[in-house]
């Protein structure tokens, strides 16, 4: 049980996201990568559910530029493409 919940964190999400109709995954434009566990969850939980997915790019409004928007656009689709097919 990783992260000291008391619960198989994967378990628990692949769970919901089997029931679910939709899967939102947002991502801030100051950290547009991923963290170890949102990896693990991608890779693990949500494997062959990936129709599911709506990405949102969340507080685009406060780049100061469309050329900050392409960068973090461009981080976040080479972060994801590695865990998304």
């Amino acid at each position: 049980m990783a992260g000291g919940r008391g619960y198989n964190f994967i378990e628990v999400v692949r769970w919901f996201a089997k029931r679910a109709d939709l899967i939102l995954l947002l991502f801030d434009p100051d950290r547009p990568g991923t963290t170890g566990e949102s990896l693990d969850v991608l890779t693990r939980s949500l494997a062959g559910l990936d129709h599911k997915f709506v990405i949102v790019l969340n507080k685009v409004d406060q780049l100061d530029s469309s050329v900050d928007f392409a960068r973090a656009y461009g981080t976040l689709g080479w972060a994801l493409s590695k865990v998304i097919p």
